[in-house]
């Protein structure tokens, strides 16, 4: 049988995505001392403006739509708007305002689908990454 210091339900969150032979080799070693080093060390990238709205890396979001007026995209360039958005909060706020809820969560929806895909996940695995980091905001895990 093999033991882990983490909890079944916590593994199975962690691997539920790990083919299974991945996720018996997880269970079966044992916990790194404290300090021991990485077989391979982490070489990754930031993947920000994905799951965490923010005015730089969702350029192209907040572009469109942070200083849209009367429901109408405003495509002017961020610098020449009148109210702009500085973070998630203000976005979605201006999102629901001017274009309604069912409109700003379909706006959401096609950023989330198209700003990262698998090809991007591969073309980071083919640049010999191998971390990423996805920030989110907290409200997300509520």
């Amino acid at each position: 049988q093999a033991s882990s210091s983490l909890p079944p339900s916590v593994l199975h969150a962690l691997c539920g995505a790990l083919p299974a032979a991945a996720q018996h080799r997880m269970a079966a070693s044992k916990a790194p001392a404290p300090m021991e080093r990485l077989a391979e060390p982490w070489r990754g990238v930031n993947l920000g403006g994905w799951l965490l709205l923010e005015p730089g890396p969702a350029s192209p979001l907040f572009d469109v739509h942070a200083g849209a007026e009367d429901g109408q995209l405003d495509r002017r360039p961020r610098s020449e708007h009148v109210q702009e958005a500085t973070c998630e909060w203000d976005l979605m706020c201006g999102l629901r305002r001017r274009l309604g809820d069912a409109a700003a969560e379909e706006e959401i929806r096609r950023h989330r689908e198209t700003h990262l895909t698998r090809a991007s996940f591969q073309r980071i695995r083919d640049c010999g990454l191998n971390a990423v980091r996805l920030p989110f905001g907290y409200w997300v895990a509520l």
